[in-house]
Protein backbone atom coordinates (compact mmCIF):
# COMPACT_ATOMS: atom_id res chain seq x y z
CA UNK A 1 0.00 0.00 0.00
CA UNK A 2 2.74 2.69 0.77
CA UNK A 3 4.15 1.73 -2.83
CA UNK A 4 1.04 3.25 -4.84
CA UNK A 5 0.21 5.57 -2.09
CA UNK A 6 1.95 8.43 -4.04
CA UNK A 7 0.52 7.39 -7.26
CA UNK A 8 -3.22 7.11 -5.55
CA UNK A 9 -2.81 10.82 -4.29
CA UNK A 10 -1.99 11.81 -7.95
CA UNK A 11 -4.73 9.87 -9.64
CA UNK A 12 -7.18 11.48 -6.90
CA UNK A 13 -6.14 14.95 -7.54
CA UNK A 14 -6.35 14.92 -11.00
CA UNK A 15 -9.97 12.89 -10.84
CA UNK A 16 -11.14 16.29 -8.55
CA UNK A 17 -10.33 18.52 -10.74
CA UNK A 18 -11.81 16.23 -14.05
CA UNK A 19 -14.97 15.67 -11.83
CA UNK A 20 -15.01 19.63 -11.38
CA UNK A 21 -14.72 20.53 -14.84
CA UNK A 22 -16.46 17.87 -16.97
CA UNK A 23 -19.39 17.00 -14.46
CA UNK A 24 -22.26 17.16 -16.47
CA UNK A 25 -20.30 14.61 -19.05
CA UNK A 26 -19.36 12.26 -16.43
CA UNK A 27 -23.07 12.53 -15.80
CA UNK A 28 -23.65 11.61 -19.76
CA UNK A 29 -21.66 8.89 -19.68
CA UNK A 30 -22.39 6.87 -16.60
CA UNK A 31 -25.94 7.85 -18.22
CA UNK A 32 -25.12 5.68 -21.19
CA UNK A 33 -23.42 2.87 -19.47
CA UNK A 34 -26.29 2.32 -17.40
CA UNK A 35 -28.78 2.53 -20.46
CA UNK A 36 -26.90 -0.61 -21.72
CA UNK A 37 -29.46 -2.90 -19.86
CA UNK A 38 -29.22 -5.44 -22.36
CA UNK A 39 -25.55 -6.48 -21.38
CA UNK A 40 -25.40 -10.17 -19.80
CA UNK A 41 -22.31 -10.37 -17.55
CA UNK A 42 -22.91 -14.51 -17.14
CA UNK A 43 -21.79 -14.31 -21.34
CA UNK A 44 -18.57 -12.37 -20.23
CA UNK A 45 -16.44 -15.74 -20.49
CA UNK A 46 -14.39 -17.55 -23.35
CA UNK A 47 -17.06 -19.71 -25.03
CA UNK A 48 -16.65 -22.45 -27.89
CA UNK A 49 -18.20 -21.68 -31.12
CA UNK A 50 -21.17 -23.64 -32.35
CA UNK A 51 -20.16 -26.46 -34.42
CA UNK A 52 -22.67 -25.32 -37.63
CA UNK A 53 -22.02 -21.96 -37.56
CA UNK A 54 -21.09 -20.19 -40.95
CA UNK A 55 -17.85 -19.06 -41.54
CA UNK A 56 -19.15 -16.95 -43.76
CA UNK A 57 -20.66 -13.32 -42.14
CA UNK A 58 -22.82 -10.99 -43.84
CA UNK A 59 -23.61 -6.88 -43.04
CA UNK A 60 -26.80 -7.13 -40.92
CA UNK A 61 -29.98 -5.35 -43.18
CA UNK A 62 -30.10 -1.44 -42.07
CA UNK A 63 -33.69 -1.68 -42.65
CA UNK A 64 -34.20 -4.15 -40.10
CA UNK A 65 -34.14 -1.17 -37.75
CA UNK A 66 -36.38 -3.17 -34.81
CA UNK A 67 -35.94 -6.71 -34.82
CA UNK A 68 -35.97 -9.30 -31.67
CA UNK A 69 -32.78 -11.91 -31.12
CA UNK A 70 -34.38 -14.97 -30.86
CA UNK A 71 -31.15 -16.34 -29.31
CA UNK A 72 -31.62 -13.86 -26.41
CA UNK A 73 -35.44 -12.66 -26.73
CA UNK A 74 -34.82 -9.54 -24.38
CA UNK A 75 -32.63 -7.82 -26.39
CA UNK A 76 -33.74 -5.59 -28.83
CA UNK A 77 -32.47 -5.17 -31.63
CA UNK A 78 -31.64 -1.87 -33.94
CA UNK A 79 -29.54 -1.55 -36.96
CA UNK A 80 -27.16 1.08 -37.96
CA UNK A 81 -26.77 1.41 -41.50
CA UNK A 82 -22.86 0.66 -42.68
CA UNK A 83 -23.23 2.98 -45.74
CA UNK A 84 -22.88 5.95 -43.52
CA UNK A 85 -18.82 7.34 -42.25
CA UNK A 86 -18.24 7.60 -38.88
CA UNK A 87 -17.51 11.22 -39.17
CA UNK A 88 -19.95 11.91 -40.73
CA UNK A 89 -22.46 10.42 -37.80
CA UNK A 90 -20.42 12.33 -34.94
CA UNK A 91 -20.37 15.43 -36.96
CA UNK A 92 -24.61 15.52 -37.24
CA UNK A 93 -24.32 14.60 -33.09
CA UNK A 94 -22.65 17.81 -32.84
CA UNK A 95 -19.87 15.84 -31.24
CA UNK A 96 -16.82 17.19 -33.03
CA UNK A 97 -15.71 20.50 -33.87
CA UNK A 98 -14.95 21.05 -37.16
CA UNK A 99 -13.68 24.22 -36.32
CA UNK A 100 -11.30 23.62 -33.78
CA UNK A 101 -7.17 22.31 -34.50
CA UNK A 102 -6.31 18.84 -34.91
CA UNK A 103 -3.21 19.38 -33.42
CA UNK A 104 -2.01 16.76 -30.60
CA UNK A 105 -1.59 19.02 -27.70
CA UNK A 106 -1.11 16.71 -25.19
CA UNK A 107 -2.01 17.12 -21.19
CA UNK A 108 -0.45 15.72 -18.13
CA UNK A 109 -3.65 14.48 -16.85
CA UNK A 110 -3.97 12.35 -20.42
CA UNK A 111 -0.34 10.63 -19.56
CA UNK A 112 -1.87 9.80 -16.09
CA UNK A 113 -4.87 8.18 -17.81
CA UNK A 114 -2.58 6.18 -20.34
CA UNK A 115 -3.75 2.80 -19.41
CA UNK A 116 -3.94 -1.40 -20.57
CA UNK A 117 -6.45 -4.18 -19.59
CA UNK A 118 -3.74 -5.47 -17.77
CA UNK A 119 -3.26 -5.16 -13.69
CA UNK A 120 -0.35 -3.02 -13.81
CA UNK A 121 -0.99 0.32 -12.99
CA UNK A 122 0.40 3.31 -15.21
CA UNK A 123 3.16 5.04 -14.13
CA UNK A 124 2.57 8.71 -12.75
CA UNK A 125 4.15 11.26 -15.30
CA UNK A 126 6.40 13.88 -13.66
CA UNK A 127 4.43 16.65 -11.43
CA UNK A 128 6.16 19.62 -12.97
CA UNK A 129 4.28 18.68 -16.57
CA UNK A 130 1.41 20.76 -16.80
CA UNK A 131 -2.39 20.39 -17.18
CA UNK A 132 -3.89 22.01 -20.74
CA UNK A 133 -7.48 19.93 -20.45
CA UNK A 134 -8.69 16.78 -19.05
CA UNK A 135 -8.36 13.24 -20.09
CA UNK A 136 -9.21 9.50 -20.10
CA UNK A 137 -9.01 5.95 -21.28
CA UNK A 138 -11.12 3.63 -23.14
CA UNK A 139 -9.97 0.31 -22.48
CA UNK A 140 -10.60 -2.54 -25.18
CA UNK A 141 -10.46 -6.01 -24.96
CA UNK A 142 -11.81 -8.80 -27.26
CA UNK A 143 -13.29 -11.89 -25.82
CA UNK A 144 -9.86 -13.69 -24.98
CA UNK A 145 -7.41 -11.36 -26.03
CA UNK A 146 -9.82 -6.48 -23.20
CA UNK A 147 -20.97 8.73 -27.31
CA UNK A 148 -26.83 15.08 -30.98
CA UNK A 149 -26.70 15.77 -27.42
CA UNK A 150 -25.75 11.77 -26.54
CA UNK A 151 -28.89 10.66 -25.14
CA UNK A 152 -31.82 12.92 -27.16
CA UNK A 153 -33.18 9.33 -27.28
CA UNK A 154 -32.40 6.29 -25.30
CA UNK A 155 -29.09 4.53 -26.82
CA UNK A 156 -29.64 1.80 -29.38
CA UNK A 157 -28.97 -1.43 -28.67
CA UNK A 158 -26.17 -3.07 -29.52
CA UNK A 159 -26.46 -4.50 -33.37
CA UNK A 160 -26.94 -7.98 -33.60
CA UNK A 161 -28.69 -10.45 -35.30
CA UNK A 162 -29.90 -13.85 -34.60
CA UNK A 163 -26.79 -15.38 -36.54
CA UNK A 164 -24.23 -13.54 -35.10
CA UNK A 165 -25.39 -14.17 -31.30
CA UNK A 166 -25.95 -17.57 -32.11
CA UNK A 167 -22.53 -18.52 -33.03
CA UNK A 168 -21.69 -18.80 -29.66
CA UNK A 169 -22.16 -22.01 -27.76
CA UNK A 170 -22.97 -20.68 -24.38
CA UNK A 171 -23.18 -24.28 -22.81
CA UNK A 172 -19.23 -24.34 -23.72
CA UNK A 173 -16.68 -22.81 -21.84
CA UNK A 174 -12.94 -22.50 -23.86
CA UNK A 175 -10.87 -24.37 -21.39
CA UNK A 176 -7.32 -24.61 -23.88
CA UNK A 177 -4.83 -21.73 -22.96
CA UNK A 178 -2.99 -22.72 -26.05
CA UNK A 179 -6.69 -22.67 -27.81
CA UNK A 180 -6.85 -19.14 -26.25
CA UNK A 181 -3.78 -17.56 -27.66
CA UNK A 182 -4.42 -18.86 -31.01
CA UNK A 183 -7.39 -17.47 -31.37
CA UNK A 184 -5.99 -14.02 -29.69
CA UNK A 185 -2.85 -14.10 -31.78
CA UNK A 186 -5.49 -14.29 -35.04
CA UNK A 187 -7.62 -11.71 -33.62
CA UNK A 188 -5.12 -8.93 -32.43
CA UNK A 189 -4.64 -7.12 -36.20
CA UNK A 190 -8.65 -7.35 -36.55
CA UNK A 191 -8.95 -5.54 -33.08
CA UNK A 192 -6.09 -2.94 -33.80
CA UNK A 193 -8.27 -2.04 -37.24
CA UNK A 194 -10.83 -1.45 -34.94
CA UNK A 195 -9.44 1.04 -32.52
CA UNK A 196 -8.22 3.26 -35.56
CA UNK A 197 -11.62 3.33 -37.22
CA UNK A 198 -13.02 4.48 -34.16
CA UNK A 199 -10.09 6.47 -33.11
CA UNK A 200 -10.15 8.29 -36.24
CA UNK A 201 -14.10 9.10 -35.20
CA UNK A 202 -13.47 10.44 -32.02
CA UNK A 203 -10.44 12.17 -31.62
CA UNK A 204 -9.04 9.36 -30.00
CA UNK A 205 -4.70 9.59 -29.61
CA UNK A 206 -2.33 6.98 -28.92
CA UNK A 207 0.77 5.99 -26.98
CA UNK A 208 3.99 7.65 -29.42
CA UNK A 209 7.82 7.77 -29.10
CA UNK A 210 9.34 10.23 -31.33
CA UNK A 211 12.04 9.77 -33.25
CA UNK A 212 14.46 11.29 -30.10
CA UNK A 213 12.83 8.06 -28.08
CA UNK A 214 10.53 11.04 -26.21
CA UNK A 215 7.14 9.39 -25.26
CA UNK A 216 4.29 11.34 -25.95
CA UNK A 217 0.68 10.70 -27.46
CA UNK A 218 -0.80 11.31 -30.98
CA UNK A 219 -4.05 12.03 -32.57
CA UNK A 220 -4.87 9.11 -35.06
CA UNK A 221 -6.44 12.15 -37.33
CA UNK A 222 -2.93 13.41 -37.45
CA UNK A 223 -0.97 10.24 -37.92
CA UNK A 224 -2.96 8.48 -40.29
CA UNK A 225 -1.66 9.87 -43.78
CA UNK A 226 1.94 10.16 -42.42
CA UNK A 227 3.44 6.63 -42.18
CA UNK A 228 6.42 7.84 -40.39
CA UNK A 229 4.40 8.87 -37.63
CA UNK A 230 2.23 5.73 -37.73
CA UNK A 231 5.78 3.40 -37.00
CA UNK A 232 5.90 5.78 -33.55
CA UNK A 233 2.90 4.54 -32.38
CA UNK A 234 2.89 1.74 -29.87
CA UNK A 235 0.07 -0.43 -29.72
CA UNK A 236 -0.75 -2.12 -26.48
CA UNK A 237 0.88 -5.70 -27.15
CA UNK A 238 -1.04 -9.06 -26.46
CA UNK A 239 -0.68 -10.68 -22.92
CA UNK A 240 2.15 -12.93 -22.66
CA UNK A 241 1.70 -16.63 -22.30
CA UNK A 242 3.56 -16.27 -18.50
CA UNK A 243 1.35 -13.75 -17.72
CA UNK A 244 -1.81 -15.35 -18.83
CA UNK A 245 -0.74 -18.84 -16.67
CA UNK A 246 -0.43 -16.12 -13.68
CA UNK A 247 -3.31 -14.78 -14.02
CA UNK A 248 -5.18 -18.17 -14.43
CA UNK A 249 -3.34 -19.27 -10.89
CA UNK A 250 -3.17 -16.37 -8.93
CA UNK A 251 -6.59 -15.10 -9.63
CA UNK A 252 -9.11 -17.32 -11.98
CA UNK A 253 -8.76 -20.85 -10.04
CA UNK A 254 -7.23 -22.19 -13.55
CA UNK A 255 -10.54 -21.27 -15.09
CA UNK A 256 -9.45 -20.70 -18.83
CA UNK A 257 -12.75 -18.67 -19.84
CA UNK A 258 -12.16 -16.24 -17.56
CA UNK A 259 -9.21 -14.60 -19.36
CA UNK A 260 -10.79 -11.94 -21.44
CA UNK A 261 -8.00 -9.87 -22.30
CA UNK A 262 -4.96 -11.90 -23.82
CA UNK A 263 -5.37 -9.58 -27.32
CA UNK A 264 -6.26 -5.66 -26.02
CA UNK A 265 -5.84 -2.22 -27.15
CA UNK A 266 -6.05 1.03 -25.62
CA UNK A 267 -7.46 4.45 -26.70
CA UNK A 268 -6.60 8.10 -25.09
CA UNK A 269 -8.88 11.10 -25.11
CA UNK A 270 -8.39 14.27 -24.05
CA UNK A 271 -11.70 14.91 -22.54
CA UNK A 272 -14.53 12.68 -21.42
CA UNK A 273 -16.90 13.93 -23.95
CA UNK A 274 -14.60 12.80 -26.99
CA UNK A 275 -14.23 9.08 -24.95
CA UNK A 276 -18.05 8.88 -25.10
CA UNK A 277 -18.28 9.84 -28.51
CA UNK A 278 -16.09 6.53 -28.81
CA UNK A 279 -18.28 4.95 -26.81
CA UNK A 280 -21.03 5.39 -28.51
CA UNK A 281 -19.48 4.75 -32.38
CA UNK A 282 -18.54 1.38 -30.25
CA UNK A 283 -22.15 0.83 -29.27
CA UNK A 284 -23.53 1.40 -32.72
CA UNK A 285 -21.18 -0.75 -35.09
CA UNK A 286 -22.98 -3.63 -36.14
CA UNK A 287 -19.69 -5.89 -35.97
CA UNK A 288 -19.40 -5.56 -32.69
CA UNK A 289 -20.80 -7.21 -29.28
CA UNK A 290 -20.27 -5.36 -26.19
CA UNK A 291 -20.24 -8.37 -23.73
CA UNK A 292 -19.24 -6.30 -20.26
CA UNK A 293 -18.38 -2.73 -20.09
CA UNK A 294 -16.72 -0.83 -16.45
CA UNK A 295 -17.28 2.33 -16.09
CA UNK A 296 -14.51 3.38 -13.56
CA UNK A 297 -14.78 7.07 -14.64
CA UNK A 298 -18.34 7.05 -12.44
CA UNK A 299 -18.37 9.53 -9.84
CA UNK A 300 -19.67 6.52 -7.60
CA UNK A 301 -17.42 4.33 -8.14
CA UNK A 302 -14.68 3.56 -5.21
CA UNK A 303 -11.55 4.12 -6.24
CA UNK A 304 -9.52 2.36 -3.61
CA UNK A 305 -9.95 -0.76 -5.58
CA UNK A 306 -7.90 0.42 -8.26
CA UNK A 307 -5.64 2.58 -5.95
CA UNK A 308 -7.20 5.13 -7.86
CA UNK A 309 -7.09 4.35 -11.24
CA UNK A 310 -10.14 5.08 -13.83
CA UNK A 311 -10.31 4.10 -17.04
CA UNK A 312 -13.55 2.38 -18.80
CA UNK A 313 -13.06 -0.80 -19.69
CA UNK A 314 -15.14 -2.97 -22.83
CA UNK A 315 -14.87 -6.79 -23.35
CA UNK A 316 -16.61 -7.14 -26.79
CA UNK A 317 -16.80 -9.46 -29.44
CA UNK A 318 -15.97 -8.66 -33.09
CA UNK A 319 -17.97 -10.57 -36.08
CA UNK A 320 -17.40 -9.26 -39.55
CA UNK A 321 -16.04 -11.08 -42.61
CA UNK A 322 -12.37 -11.64 -41.18
CA UNK A 323 -13.30 -13.02 -38.14
CA UNK A 324 -15.59 -15.37 -39.00
CA UNK A 325 -13.74 -16.98 -41.99
CA UNK A 326 -10.96 -17.82 -39.41
CA UNK A 327 -13.57 -18.68 -36.88
CA UNK A 328 -12.79 -15.73 -34.18
CA UNK A 329 -15.93 -14.41 -34.41
CA UNK A 330 -16.89 -15.51 -30.30
CA UNK A 331 -13.45 -15.15 -28.97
Amino acid sequence: KKMIQNDRKEYDRLWEQIHQDEALDLTRLSDMVQSMDNLNEAHARQFNRNADASLTWEMPDPAELHSIDECNPVRTIIQRSSTRSLTSEIEEWGIVDKSASTDATISDTGRMFLGSSNSNLPIPISPSAKRTSSSATLDISAMGAAFKSIFASKPRRNSKTKDETCRVDFSSKVTSLDQLCAQATGLDPILRSKVKEWAFGSQGLFRYVHPDGNQDFILWQDAVDHPEKIEGIRFAKMKTVRRAVEKLMRSYREDVSRLLDVCRQCIVFESVKDLTSCLRLIHDDPEVEIVRIKNRLDPSYNSTESAGYRDVALNLRICNQQSAHMALDTH
